[in-house]
């Protein structure tokens, strides 16, 4: 009886001692992917911290740049909110959760920051960037992992505002402008061309096409005057490869302003562009059926819609 007694008492020391062993390394291997995420989501906050104080670039880059990392924070938080937790690793869970939850309403603030621009938007900015600074140290502290280096989005709200009294000063400059004569045409005074780099590659190539696109709305005449002259359409006659060649021109213009991803400012007038460029080429069809009369009717009435594209890109 004795030995079975010392059997039974070793078999559960044995088992207490797996459970302890096991406990302790499902402990050891959360605590390191915490670490792991903790050092990821800190180079990423360092990165973007860095790129949002580079005053040269635009606010809608920045912007899908904040609401990237926010979809990663967001996923991150979820995972280890809703994952299962070592006993002894519960602390860290909460305080890593509460980061992440800071984190997530800062780069929240950031975005709302970089379509708004006012005092009190500016001040919730600074604020939440506080409260998120103050639970990376709590955090940094219970997992025992150093932080970026640097306080995060410290600078922020003072380099919006920076960016935004440079544009300002800019665009108070650029428009005791009357006019700019170019090659082709008069630009409209009212016209400014953007200072962010990025805006204005975007309104010169849109610029290029438009001007591209008029040049071709001209030398139809001798369509029309065989369509008017015959009754026919062009479909079969002498002018239809020539013409083919016209529309081919014409939806070529179409097709690479529909591949370009238009800044968010710009998406209703991008949008107001293509459309414009194809009811002209609905007016080419009609010209080609050998409709004359729908052909001007729809020609003439994309004219002063093309004038209203060509004031917004300044051409």
């Amino acid at each position: 009886m004795k030995i079975q007694g010392r059997v039974v008492v070793l078999a559960v020391v044995v088992v207490a001692l797996a459970v302890v062993v096991a406990l302790a390394f499902w402990h050891n291997n959360y605590n390191a992917m915490l670490v792991s995420e903790w050092n990821g989501l800190q180079q990423a906050l360092t990165e973007l911290d860095a790129y949002v104080s580079t005053t040269n670039c635009d606010f809608a880059d920045i912007d899908t740049s904040v609401k990237n990392l926010k979809g990663d924070v967001d996923t991150l938080k979820v995972q280890i909110s809703g994952g299962l937790t070592p006993p002894f690793a519960r602390r860290q869970c909460f305080y890593f959760v509460d980061f992440l939850n800071k984190t997530s309403e800062t780069l929240a603030a950031i975005s709302v920051n970089c379509s708004t621009w006012s005092a009190s938007e500016i001040s919730r900015l600074e604020q939440a960037g506080k409260s998120m600074r103050d639970a990376q140290t709590a955090c940094s502290t219970i997992l025992g992992a150093p932080t970026s280096g640097s306080a995060v989005f410290v600078s922020t709200a003072s380099t919006f505002n920076k960016m935004r009294q440079a544009r300002k000063k800019a665009s108070r400059v650029a428009s005791e402008v009357v006019t700019v004569v170019n090659s082709n045409a008069m630009i409209p005074a009212s016209f400014v061309m953007p200072v962010d780099p990025y805006l204005s590659a975007y309104v010169s190539q849109m610029r290029s096409l438009l001007r591209e696109y008029k040049a071709l709305r001209g030398g139809l005449d001798r369509y029309i005057d065989f369509v008017k002259r015959t009754g026919q359409s062009l479909e079969g006659s002498a002018y239809t490869v020539e013409f083919d060649r016209a529309i081919a021109a014409r939806q070529s213009i179409l097709s690479r302003m529909q591949a370009i991803d238009p800044p968010v400012q710009y998406v209703s007038s991008h949008q107001e562009a293509i459309d414009c460029i194809q009811y002209g080429l609905q007016a080419m069809d009609a010209l080609k059926r050998g409709d004359c009369d729908a052909f001007h009717q729809m020609s003439n009435g994309n004219i002063s819609r093309l004038a209203t594209i060509r004031s917004v890109y300044g051409f």
